[in-house]
């Protein structure tokens, strides 16, 4: 009886032990967006990024994809640095401060003096898979909005997207997918803000 308790006890303790392999984390960045010409028209004007406005599911580390039309699932083994909400602000942000179009390009958390706001929708930031799961697509939406500070009035607004194929069926071959689709959003965005100081 004491060696089957012990069996028993032996077989709990390694059920217990058992490792849960760890989550790979990815992240996007600008890495990859070209680099536009500053316009002297805004060079001594300071624009406010807002946080962008995103989907619920965009507002967790979660990766999560789409099979066929309308079944929406979470990868167990892969997950975001952080929010794409969170991504998508910084990187934003980031290309905006290196095209040198303003003299200061801030944050949302700033309390500094602003001359405009940009204002980011994301609609879109997810991978598909066809119901049979052998072919596989990234799409990015992205709608932005150009505000005086002073009057709180739209000057400008444009919707982008992209649409990039999927190499590698799984979450890797998305996040590369989805950096490829993002950078490509990103350089037409610059270039969008771009104009709407000329």
């Amino acid at each position: 009886m004491k060696v089957v308790l012990s069996l028993i006890f032996s077989l709990f303790l390694l059920g217990c032990s058992r490792t849960v392999p760890p989550k790979v984390e990815y992240k996007i960045n600008s890495h990859g967006a070209k680099s536009i010409v500053s316009s002297k028209s805004c060079s001594d004007e300071t624009l406010r990024v807002v946080q962008a406005f995103t989907p619920k599911y965009l507002m967790t580390t979660d990766m999560n994809y789409v099979l066929g039309k309308n079944e929406q699932y979470i990868y167990t083994q892969s997950k975001w640095v952080e929010t794409p909400a969170t991504i998508i602000t910084d990187e934003l942000q980031k290309v905006l401060r290196e095209s040198k179009i303003f003299k200061q390009v801030t944050s949302f958390k700033s309390r500094g003096k602003y001359t405009f706001v940009l204002e980011t929708n994301v609609e879109d930031f997810m991978q598909y898979y066809s119901q049979d799961e052998t072919k596989s697509f990234v799409k990015v939406i992205i709608s932005l909005s150009m505000i005086d500070a002073k009057t709180d009035e739209t000057m400008t607004s444009q919707r982008f997207q992209s649409r990039k194929s999927v190499q590698e069926l799984n979450a890797k071959g998305g996040v590369i997918a989805l950096q490829k689709a993002f950078n490509e959003v990103l350089n037409k965005s610059v270039l969008f803000v771009q104009k709407s100081c000329q």
